[in-house]
């Protein structure tokens, strides 16, 4: 019944031709004789049926083994050269599929010389992100060290530098890590008071000469997540934060508080009183590439932190929501799955973004 129907669709026109003829046929023949007519007009329409049917079948067979063939050329393109002819396949059918073979041989050399400079690409950025460590990390020992050195003002702006490159080293690496194949985390219970701590410590120095007041509020939490991935969110936040001073206030906050849901979900909230941002704004500052509107701050603005901190945060199944009020300050929220204690840490990976 499938293939009656299959035949019905694709031959329908020569259906209605044979239906044509016959009663054409017919006509004739009770036009001659009434008995001939109904001894013959079983026979013929059986007849009919038969033959259309058998031509029909063969029809589609030919049909699909034509199909099969495109299809197997169309997978593999280069034996073209090789197999020029395709069963029962029309000249002018010939013609098309020969230039959809030479468009997709095209297609398949832009194809992989994009991905072999986009591996070149991918090697020069590693190599140069590690050498670009060494430099890094002799100043980082320089200003540790030799403090007492160096003049207050070119102390500070040498921590500024060095945290700048530092922090946009990171967020460049970040970007890479996400778009590999394969990115590893290793997930561990891990204090959000301590990690705070550890980024203020990082920023010390910038929050000194900025002159911003951080705080924490609310009971100290652990969460299960990845040390780096997380720390990389704080950082962003941070970094906004100074960016985005509102030098014209007295004081400068920066204040990290920790409440839950009413899901049972743990919402992590940093807050600060710089320039805000503009409620046209919210709607796209997690967007790729998208600087804002308010601050001296987007004036050397990537637009790439609130994204690539949004990125990581889906990888680490927290939820990311920017509020704020233009002028009065910036609120980014983090609300982070609980998850109790009981298991082993465990290394894991994810498949990279189909």
């Amino acid at each position: 019944m499938k293939l009656m129907i299959e035949l019905w669709k694709k031959y329908c026109i020569w259906w209605v031709a044979l239906f044509s003829i016959n009663l054409l046929s017919f006509f004739l023949l009770w036009v001659a004789t009434e008995v001939d007519f109904f001894i013959l007009l079983p026979t013929a329409m059986i007849g009919s049926l038969i033959i259309f049917g058998l031509v029909g079948i063969v029809a589609v067979s030919q049909d699909r083994t034509k199909e099969r063939e495109i299809a197997h050329i169309l997978e593999t393109p280069e034996l073209w050269r090789q197999e020029k002819k395709i069963f029962r396949a029309t000249a002018n059918e010939q013609q098309q599929l020969e230039k959809i073979i030479t468009l997709l041989r095209t297609q398949q050399e832009d194809i992989q010389t994009n991905e072999r400079m986009r591996q070149e690409y991918e090697e020069y950025i590693e190599s140069w992100a590690h050498e670009i460590k060494t430099p890094l990390a002799l100043m980082t020992f320089v200003l540790d060290n030799r403090r007492e050195e160096i003049s207050p003002m070119v102390y500070t702006r040498l921590e500024y530098a060095r945290t700048k490159i530092q922090e946009d080293l990171d967020r460049m690496l970040t970007y890479a890590r996400m778009q590999s194949a394969k990115v590893d985390f290793y997930w561990e219970f891990l204090s959000i008071k301590e990690l705070w701590q550890e980024i203020t410590e990082e920023y010390m120095s910038l929050l000194e000469e900025k002159g911003i007041v951080t705080g924490t509020e609310g009971e100290d939490v652990e969460i299960f997540t990845d040390r780096k991935g997380f720390l990389f969110l704080l950082r962003q936040a941070v970094s906004n934060a100074i960016k985005y001073q509102d030098v014209q206030k007295a004081v400068s906050k920066l204040t990290m508080s920790i409440a839950e849901s009413t899901t049972g979900e743990i919402q992590l909230c940093i807050c600060d009183n710089g320039v805000g941002a503009a409620p046209y704004d919210l709607p796209f500052l997690l967007d790729k590439g998208f600087t804002g509107s308010l601050g001296d701050g987007n004036k050397n603005a990537t637009g790439m932190g609130l994204y690539l901190a949004n990125q990581m945060a889906e990888d680490l199944k927290i939820t990311v929501e920017p509020e704020s009020v233009a002028g009065e300050g910036f609120v980014l929220k983090l609300t982070i799955p609980r998850v109790e204690k009981g298991s082993n840490n465990h290394f894991v990976h994810r498949d990279s973004k189909q």
